[in-house]
């Protein structure tokens, strides 16, 4: 018989890791590296590729997925690096994942969910709008994306979406498709490295470190952000979600919206002895332009109960400064 668990790809990355370590239900988590951490004793540990066809399908002979919580795929700066390889992982690798998840549907008769991680870079805001202007941008507008990663992500919620609403199994079940458009993510525990909106983490820990930092976009660059934790509790509230109460199949979430200047001042409260300078990269710069100030959530509220539990104040005081010093052995004294 086969073992019941929630597969989570990508599960040794940054959002992954510390979604694994929140859930408590068995788990086969998925990753082409090996986590860094020691893994709970109800977390199961393959490696492979989500690109792999007959590995994918080898784990759906094995395995009965409750949920498949879908993290793997290359962030936006990396994508930018190189397209080819994103758009494999991003697009190939989802496309296996769901298909997937469409033969549990067909062999057990029943509809999987599947949750997958989208962001906000499947928006652009062009001319005669700008991000200040068009204020908070909902589900349904300003989907025209200009970087590989959002037109990636953007086709793969139109995939999830057809494979929820159009193809059938030949026993009437389906996949049921939901998505979490990201905003930036800050997190005390890891650094990341190629994401578009990383200068925000990089300038927190990069002063922890006591290391000069130069911020790859402008001090006005203004972007919405959430924590870690909440973007773990986002992505259990929509796995466990009543169907019937779901009104759409992708979601905004988001906490606060900051300038980067607004970052640095946060960060020169915890360390005031910090280095932080502006030095922009223009086709960063032009990413972060065309991306929202901020979006409209009030779906995932009123459908699921989503509420972020970190204001921008609460974001930094209470998570991000006392993380980041533990991570680093400063205690918690300035």
């Amino acid at each position: 018989m086969k073992k019941t668990c929630v597969l989570v790809t990508g599960a040794a990355g940054e959002i992954g890791h510390n979604l694994i370590e929140r859930l408590k239900q068995p788990i086969l988590a998925l990753d082409i590296v090996k986590p860094d951490q020691t893994l709970p004793s109800h977390v199961d540990f393959r490696q492979g590729s989500v690109t792999d066809k007959e590995f994918i399908k080898s784990l759906g002979d094995e395995f009965s997925f409750s949920a498949i919580i879908h993290l793997a795929g290359v962030l936006s700066s990396g994508s930018e690096e190189d397209p080819f390889h994103a758009h494999d992982l991003n697009v190939n690798g989802s496309l296996n994942m769901l298909h997937l998840a469409h033969s549990q549907a067909q062999t057990e008769n029943r509809s999987p969910v599947f949750v997958f991680a989208s962001t906000i870079a499947v928006y652009s805001i062009n001319p005669p709008f700008d991000k200040f202007s068009a204020g908070k941008i909902n589900e349904e507008q300003f989907l025209n994306p200009v970087s590989m990663y959002g037109m990636n992500k953007l086709y793969v919620e139109r995939l999830g979406q057809y494979f929820s609403t159009t193809i059938r199994t030949n026993t009437g079940s389906r996949v049921d498709f939901r998505a979490l458009r990201f905003p930036g993510i800050l997190s005390a525990e890891t650094v990341p490295t190629t994401g578009t909106s990383d200068y925000g983490p990089l300038m927190l820990h990069a002063a922890a470190k006591g290391e000069a930092y130069s911020c790859f976009v402008p001090e006005d660059a203004t972007l919405n952000f959430m924590v870690m934790p909440d973007a773990v509790e986002a992505l259990v509230g929509i796995s466990g979600a009543d169907a019937a109460a779901l009104t759409r199949r992708v979601y905004n979430v988001t906490s606060f919206s900051v300038t980067a200047a607004e970052i640095k001042s946060q960060v020169l409260k915890a360390f005031p002895q910090a280095e932080i300078s502006f030095d922009p990269v223009s086709w960063r710069t032009n990413l972060i332009s065309s991306w929202p100030m901020d979006t409209d959530d009030s779906a995932a509220r009123s459908d699921w109960g989503w509420i972020p539990r970190f204001n921008r104040e609460q974001s930094f005081q209470d998570y991000l400064v006392p993380g980041v010093r533990r991570k680093y052995g400063l205690g918690l004294d300035h």
